[in-house]
Parts: C-alpha cells; structure tokens; sequence
C-alpha cells in the first residue's frame, strides 16, 4: 500500500514540475501552511534554461538539475525524468515528499515504486493504482468487480468477425462509441450512430492490437450519419483498437 501523503510524516517536498503549475503548488502551500499553522518547504527543482524562473525564486529552496536534457543510452530525456539523478537530489536535498504535478515523471509507475523503496512520499496515486488504471478496460472490470454503476458496456477484439462486433453492438445499443483501450489523446473515440451497411474495414496493423470494448455514446454528440472507418476521414486501424469511454464522458 501506497505510503499516503500526511503534513505530520514529511516536512520538504521536491517540486518536481516548472512554470505555471510550480507556482500553482507553491501559492497553494503557503496559503495551506499558514491555514494549518505547519510549516513545510517547497524545494524546487531546476534546469539551466529556469534559472531565473519565478518558480524558482518562489521556492524555499532550490536544486539544480543541471541541462534541460541528459543523454541516455536510449537517447535524450528531460532532466526531470532522468529517475537516477533525479532520486540522488532528493537523497542530498534532503527532501521527503515529491509533488509531481502533471506530466514529466506523474505517471511514471517505475519512478514511484523507486520513491515508496527509498521512504519518500509521492503525492498523487499509488504505482498500483496507475497501472490498474492506465488500462481503460480493466479499469472497467475492476469497477465492475466493486459494484460501481457503469453504461452497458462489451470487450471486443481485433480478430472478432463481422457478425460478433454487430451482435456486441446490438447488446450495447445505438449510438454507441469506441475508443481504444491505451491510446493517446490524439486518438479521439469514434461514434456509431446505427448499424453501418459496409462493415468497417481492417488493416494488418490494426488486428495486431489490443482487445477493445464498445459502450453506448451520448445522443446529443453522436453524429448523424453512419461513420465506417472505410471512408476518407478515418484512419481504419481505429475500428480495431477502440475503448469504451467511461460513464461520465458520455454525458458530456
């Protein structure tokens, strides 16, 4: 279980994001220190670029990053998910907590099991918690394991045929949408109005992806005619790798 975050347990948080959301967090302790009457320091972490940033000078303390990138066997990375030196720092710095605010190393599972081995405090989800819900589907099945009240929803594959993705179809009912079960926010959901006269078509990138999942799309957003990824404006890769989205996007 995740060591979980509490202002009695650690006194230094490493601010391990720059620009606006540094300052964000900063702003947002002071205000909590002096609510709470605690007294604990942000130290912010830099590179060369930021060294002037207000982030920085905001902070209690700061710790040098070094160049904004470092090489790596695997080619150049952000100083600030280089996890080896990064994890250094925090030893020197003397810090107990990290705030990771978004992006860079927020979702890094592998970071953050190395922060819960070493005793330091990683606000935000457990590594568990990411990877159960870094998967669309089985975050789904873990929800409905608990009982918690889901639209319908059916697991489809790449190799289903034509007649079993029409009979998942059928038991999710129209409109329903599609969206891939790890894709990148590029990836937008596709939405299915009625039944399509021409099955969608395949391509061999496509059925070598992951298992996917339909559940039923908001009325107010589906569009208006039949969208087969075979037409012009669809890539087909996506009829195969698609995901449900979850209850609450649906109704946006």
């Amino acid at each position: 279980m995740t060591h979980r975050p509490d202002p009695r347990d650690f006194h230094r948080i490493a601010v391990l994001n720059r620009g606006e959301p540094a300052v964000r967090f900063m702003r947002a302790l002071r205000d909590y220190n002096l609510d709470r009457g605690v007294e604990l320091e942000a130290v912010a972490f830099y590179t060369d670029p930021d060294a002037g940033a207000p982030f920085v000078r905001m902070a209690d303390e700061a710790v040098h990053l070094g160049p904004a990138t470092l090489a790596t066997e695997f080619g150049p990375v952000s100083a600030y998910c280089h996890a080896e030196s990064v994890l250094r720092l925090l030893h020197e710095s003397r810090c107990d907590a990290v705030w990771p605010g978004w992006g860079f190393v927020s979702e890094d599972t592998r970071f953050v099991e190395a922060l819960e081995a070493a005793g330091i405090t990683f606000i935000g989800p457990s590594a568990r918690a990411m990877l159960l819900l870094g998967d669309k589907i089985e975050s789904k099945k873990m929800a409905d394991a608990a009982g918690v009240p889901m639209a319908p929803w059916r697991l489809i594959d790449p190799s289903d045929s034509v007649e079993a993705l029409e009979a998942a179809a059928a038991q999710v009912g129209f409109p329903l949408m599609v969206k891939a079960s790890a894709a990148a926010r590029s990836s937008a959901p596709r939405r299915w109005r009625r039944r399509c006269a021409t099955p969608p078509r395949r391509s061999a990138r496509s059925s070598a992806r992951a298992a996917s999942s339909w559940s039923p799309a908001s009325p107010a957003r589906a569009t208006s005619r039949c969208s087969s990824p075979a037409a012009p404006t669809a890539a087909p890769r996506r009829w195969a790798s698609a995901t449900a989205p979850s209850r609450a996007a649906t109704r946006r």
